[in-house]
């Protein structure tokens, strides 16, 4: 059985991944408190996109943000050589372009940009995947259904 991509799954793979590369690092997806301790990401879906494909499958493109809260000078402002630095730390995964996901393997692009002054990570999957299609489903079932009644009438 091919498994579903679920979207907080290729989020929790990310975190895992970058706590390879900065295992100090604290993680948000989403919300965040107002004082965030360095070195620390936030997640964010930026765009995601879901078409049909053919019968069974679907096309899906997710585009993600990560933005890092790094070291700040004096007057409040991020340091440039921290953010270097964690991009460089941060390419000993992304320019693999591959994240495992369950028993997936996700291609993916990236690029490295800036939000208020803070490094900002973005990457797009596209990947192909099962659609649901529940009247297969319920068809599979009533033959289920019927075989265990037949074994029973064999008895």
């Amino acid at each position: 059985m091919i498994y579903l991509i679920n979207t907080l799954d290729v989020f929790y793979s990310i975190v895992n991944e970058f706590k390879k590369c900065i295992s100090t690092s604290k993680h948000y997806l989403g919300e965040r408190p107002e004082k965030i301790t360095p070195p620390s990401f936030s997640y964010y879906l930026v765009y995601t996109d879901e078409k049909r494909s053919d019968f069974f499958s679907k096309k899906t493109t997710l585009d993600l943000q990560i933005i890092y809260f790094g070291q700040e000078n004096s007057y409040g402002k991020p340091v440039f050589k921290d953010k270097i630095e964690t991009m460089t730390e941060l390419k000993c995964f992304l320019s693999t372009f591959n994240l495992q996901v369950g028993d997936r393997n996700l291609k993916f692009n990236y690029s490295f940009g800036e939000a208020d002054e803070q490094l900002t990570i973005n990457m797009q999957f596209k990947f192909k995947d099962d659609l649901i299609n529940t009247k297969y489903d319920e068809e599979q079932a009533r033959q289920t259904i019927e075989n265990i009644y037949n074994n029973k009438e064999l008895m």
